[in-house]
């Protein structure tokens, strides 16, 4: 098992779901220093994860679709797809394949973008509903010793901007994530120690009353 070096931003809500959306405004800039790493936006429910991302060595972005739970059943798209400033729409989905099957889907600005192959009856949900704003540099081994302090973090990016957000509920109904139902977590990975700046994301949860919540990695 491993450890990443990562700072993450967590909206999730509480209730079962089945569906998940939200509106994307990509970082006007990004960039990753000597440590490498990754961007990942995404929608999740259960161990489904679905989004847009980018790494180093990339000036664009692609669209990603993951399941933990399902191995050798994630996809993905070509990097320049999506740039920066970009607004994207992503949408993870309980949809129905065929006959009385319900498979997950994942659609991007509303196009089929992939299909996973577990079948659900229509009445399935999951638990753990989110978006999930992320990067993360490099990984340690679960039983190597972490370094204390730990090396600096490079990657940087400027606001990306999720709003619109919403779930579907067990009874199919859309419901607006906002303030009143969502309380965003900011972490940071691995725990205690000694991090060096920037130790989480910064973050602005003033216009989250309408949906709209603002990241970025910056000093």
């Amino acid at each position: 098992m491993a450890i990443e070096y990562s700072k993450i931003v967590r909206l999730p809500v509480t209730p079962a779901v089945n569906g998940f959306s939200t509106d994307l405004v990509l970082p006007s800039a990004f960039s990753f220093g000597s440590g490498g790493g990754f961007i990942n936006f995404y929608v999740g429910f259960g161990d489904y994860e679905c989004g847009i991302s980018t790494r180093n060595g990339e000036s664009s972005w692609h669209w990603f679709a993951n399941s933990g739970a399902v191995p050798g059943t994630d996809a993905g798209g070509a990097y320049g797809e999506f740039v920066n400033g970009d607004t994207v729409n992503i949408s993870l989905q309980l949809l129905l394949s065929s006959g009385s099957n319900y498979v997950v889907k994942f659609y991007v600005n509303g196009v089929h973008r992939h299909s996973f192959s577990p079948t659900y009856s229509s009445t399935a949900t999951f638990a753990n509903g989110r978006v999930v704003l992320a990067c993360a540099q490099g990984q340690w081994d679960s039983s190597a010793s972490i370094p204390n302090p730990l090396p600096a973090f490079t990657i940087r990016h400027n606001q990306v901007k999720t709003f619109n957000t919403k779930y579907r509920n067990a009874s199919g109904t859309w419901i607006n994530v906002n303030s009143s139902n969502c309380t965003p977590g900011i972490t940071h990975s691995p725990a205690g120690g000694t991090t060096p700046a920037p130790v989480d994301y910064s973050v602005s949860a003033a216009s989250f009353g309408s949906g709209i919540y603002y990241a970025s990695v910056k000093v």
